[in-house]
């Protein structure tokens, strides 16, 4: 085996989003975890191995955005960044709206609740 190449079972692949380049301690990673954990939340926890690959690919797509942010707050903006950068905003776009705009719904009452809320207040 190459030095330096992830075999199969190596830890490269457990890092989720994180590029083997970000350090998960840096500014960046942090923020990199914080945006996989809330988008996992907003699924409902669990993500299925469709929902992952979509989080990843938001969030690296989320990421690029803000790197041509970062280039058009600094003055030099071409027509060919122009064009990635709506092409990456509407990606960004049909990703979230394939992940699920909207929250998944608060887990129903259980029966117990139910029913006590259905009693009334105890005199």
């Amino acid at each position: 085996m190459r030095r330096g190449s992830a075999g199969p079972y190596s830890k490269i692949f457990e890092r989720g989003p994180l590029a083997p380049s970000v350090d998960g301690r840096s500014t960046e990673g942090r923020h990199i975890r914080k945006l996989e954990r809330e988008l996992i939340k907003h699924i409902g926890g669990e993500p299925s191995i469709t929902q992952r690959l979509l989080i990843e690919r938001i969030i690296k797509t989320h990421l690029q955005l803000r790197a041509l942010d970062e280039k058009l707050a600094s003055g030099i903006w071409t027509d060919h960044d122009r064009r990635t950068q709506a092409a990456l905003a509407n990606g960004l776009r049909l990703s979230l709206r394939d992940l699920g705009a909207k929250p998944v719904d608060a887990k129903p009452p259980s029966l117990a609740d139910y029913l006590s809320a259905k009693a009334g207040p105890a005199s």
